[in-house]
């Protein structure tokens, strides 16, 4: 009978296999793991093969990680911001309120009647 792998960290084989599978980006492995573990929401981990849950990066602030697991983070959307790091979501502007032109990390006041470009 085939013994199942006992894989080094950043690494996993479900039960019964005999090979070891690399654990894909957004997610990562103790040794001798049967699975990978997904980063949590807010998170990314664009690397495969990670080793530990410190991998995982907070998304920078403008950026949003609605689901577990995430290669890379998104950018907030035009009208909305996401605040501080680690955000799962973003906020759409208040009426009469534009986001930041390169930040989308605070949305600011403009004179009625003017648009933000």
């Amino acid at each position: 009978m085939t013994e199942p792998a006992a894989c080094q960290a950043g690494y996993y084989a479900p039960q019964k296999a005999t090979e070891c599978t690399r654990c894909p980006a957004g997610s990562w492995s103790a040794a001798k793991s049967a699975e990978c573990t997904r980063c949590p929401a807010g998170t990314e981990l664009p690397q495969e093969g990670a080793t530990s849950a410190d991998a995982c990066q907070p998304c920078r602030a403008g950026w949003y990680g609605p689901n577990a697991g995430a290669a890379s983070c998104t950018i907030c959307p035009a009208g909305a911001y996401c605040a501080g790091t680690g955000a799962v979501g973003w906020t759409i502007c208040p009426f009469g309120e534009s986001w930041g032109l390169k930040t989308w990390v605070v949305c600011t006041g403009f004179p009625l009647g003017l648009e933000r470009g």
